[in-house]
């Protein structure tokens, strides 16, 4: 029943735009963008290792997107080809399909934030263009905010404290009645105005406000159809992810995905896979 909630929760976003558009561009229109930094540790044994994401927070009326700023490069680029349009040459050394130039190559998903349920798109697969890779879940996140009447100014804005408990980690955030969008970062909404920073009690999660702007922009969405094929649940999804994880070169070439001919390599693909599995071990989400 819940696949079919979200699919008619798509449904009406995209009629709110031409038959036309929604057919044949599978487009979602934003208006406004936010721009965080997310900072995080991977491996809660390798504190001095810190990675950080740009991520991009884009609004309408009917829903929030939540991505890295990447996959919103590569959604745009993908429109164009999908419209025939030309985005003029690439960088043959951008990052764009490269996920070994930057530290977005592990920030796969992106979230579609409805009103009251959030439609997720991730890859766990090292082939992030294989589309056949991609999977789509669902959740209702409610989070009880406790609010604090701590304030402190971020880029201009006066902000207030609150905290939370989410997916196993206590979260305090600062919002800003300023900007009077109930939306945040990841999964983080619900205060009356919008959340600025956030940052996990252990230190090892954090994101802050870069910059928002008034923005007229596009991003790709799967079909109902496609979506269904792609169904799964949370639970099985982060089952899976970890088993892949822990099994990447042999399952991919189980599937063909990879050619490994040397005995040699292919012995110390599968024992490294064990080892990187082993370091991927501090996920945002703890409890799911």
């Amino acid at each position: 029943m819940k696949t079919y909630i979200i699919l008619a929760s798509i449904s009406l976003c995209l009629a709110s735009y031409s038959i036309a558009e929604a057919q044949s561009l599978n487009q979602l229109h934003f208006h406004e963008k936010i721009v965080y930094t997310m900072q995080f540790v991977p491996d809660s044994n390798n504190m001095a290792k810190r990675l950080s994401v740009d991520m991009e927070l884009l609004l309408n009326s009917d829903v929030a997107l939540f991505s890295s700023v990447l996959m919103g490069v590569r959604d745009t680029l993908e429109l164009g080809l999908i419209n025939g349009i030309s985005s003029g040459p690439l960088d043959p050394d951008g990052p764009y399909w490269d996920n070994k130039k930057t530290n977005e190559g592990n920030i796969r998903y992106t979230l579609y934030k409805f009103r009251d349920s959030i439609l997720i798109k991730d890859n766990y697969t090292h082939n992030f263009n294989q589309p056949s890779n991609v999977k789509f879940y669902s959740e209702k996140v409610k989070l009880d905010w406790v609010l604090a009447t701590d304030t402190m100014t971020i880029q201009g804005f006066q902000c207030q404290k609150a905290y939370t408990q989410f997916a196993g980690r206590g979260w305090t955030v600062w919002f800003t009645l300023d900007i009077p969008i109930e939306e945040g970062p990841y999964k983080f909404r619900g205060l009356p105005g919008l959340i600025l920073n956030a940052a996990s009690d252990d230190g090892t999660w954090q994101f802050d406000f870069k910059s928002f702007n008034k923005i007229q922009v596009s991003r790709y969405i799967y079909t109902e159809d496609e979506i269904k094929k792609r169904w799964t649940s949370k639970e099985k999804f982060f089952k899976d992810k970890r088993h892949y994880l822990e099994n990447a070169t042999v399952m991919d070439l189980l599937s063909h995905q990879i050619f490994i001919f040397d005995d040699k390599i292919k012995k110390d693909e599968i024992a490294k896979d064990k080892l990187r599995s082993k370091a991927d071990n501090n996920w945002i989400e703890l409890a799911y």
